[in-house]
């Protein structure tokens, strides 16, 4: 959840809003969901301007890096997954016609600045 978090700028994750996945059938708890409640995220309530300025995250630590590096092992992190997932952000955002184009290009490149962080603390993770 932190480094979806991390990758979608969500500023507002808090003690009460963490998903969990349950199997269906036995009830039996099998792990944190990845995303859950990010309606605070990809600067929803931010003017154009300030998209990509820093924020506070919460709850671990008070910048989304520090709270990045909570996460020692990114070993399940597929980062061919992550490939076009920006160009998929702006496909999506380009259908709101309520969107303009400044916009959407700010938040797709935050986005791919954020993977590149990303796959660049997965190398050095894996160097360590």
């Amino acid at each position: 959840m932190i480094v979806c978090d991390y990758l979608i700028a969500n500023y507002d994750r808090h003690y009460r809003n963490f998903g969990a996945i349950h199997n269906i059938d036995t009830l039996k708890w099998m792990r944190i969901a990845p995303i859950f409640d990010s309606g605070s995220s990809l600067w929803a309530t931010k003017p154009t301007t300030m998209i990509g300025s820093a924020y506070k995250s919460k709850p671990f630590k008070p910048l989304p890096e520090k709270q990045l590096e909570l996460v020692d092992d990114l070993s399940w992190l597929d980062i061919s997954k992550l490939k076009g997932f920006e160009k998929e952000i702006e496909d999506i955002f380009s259908k709101n016609p309520f969107m303009d184009k400044t916009r959407i290009k700010a938040i797709v490149e935050q986005v791919k600045l954020r993977i590149e962080t990303v796959i660049e603390y997965k190398r050095k993770l894996e160097e360590m």
